[in-house]
């Protein structure tokens, strides 16, 4: 399966770091500092305890389209920089390629395929113009919640600071977890 995280800052390199030590063919995007760190060094992860885990065969990468197709992109950067980015996100999507949205908040989806009064009502507020919708078809978008804190150390360096979970769901509600996720995902040390 490959799987790109975009945004390999705090909660994206918690993210990298465990599926890629997982076994999983991980595909880091990103920028500056952290980008040229990835690459000569990987990506190491401090935990809690201060127990440490490094990606060495993490791919990092630029831009989303040197990262190519992908099954799972886990969107792991700011809300305010994925207007900007939501057109670039098109050159990951194969047909089936699912996006994991990790932002505080509420998102750009959050009414999506609901059921109620509310149904399908976009929160202009997380998307203003209408970019991020359409560019991440509703279709794609599996819902997590991002229990987890964490913060990068230096360039190439994310802390866990504390938290394990990352519940995750069809914002319909139709799938549970466990269901829809491979059991490979799990994080267990």
């Amino acid at each position: 399966m490959k799987i790109a995280v975009i945004g390999a800052g705090a909660i994206g390199g918690i993210l990298a770091v465990r599926l890629a030590r997982s076994g999983q063919e991980v595909t880091a995007i990103e920028q500056g500092a952290q980008l040229a760190a990835i690459r000569s060094k990987g990506l190491t992860l401090i935990h809690p305890d201060a127990t440490e885990e490094v990606a060495k065969g993490l791919r990092a990468v630029g831009t989303c389209a040197e990262a190519g197709p992908q099954d799972i992109v886990f969107l792991s950067v700011k809300a305010y920089q994925i207007e900007a980015l939501a057109p670039q996100m098109r050159s990951l999507f194969h047909d089936n390629t699912m996006v994991v949205t990790t932002q505080n908040g509420l998102p750009w989806w959050y009414f999506q395929n609901l059921n109620g009064p509310y149904r399908n009502h976009r929160l202009k507020g997380g998307d203003p113009s209408g970019i991020i919708e359409a560019n991440i078809e509703t279709r794609r978008i599996i819902g997590c919640v991002v229990y987890p804190a964490g913060a990068i150390v230096s360039p190439g360096v994310v802390k866990h600071l504390e938290g394990d979970r990352f519940p995750v769901g069809e914002l319909d509600g139709t799938e549970q977890i466990g269901k829809s996720i491979p059991a490979q995902f799990q994080f267990d040390r």
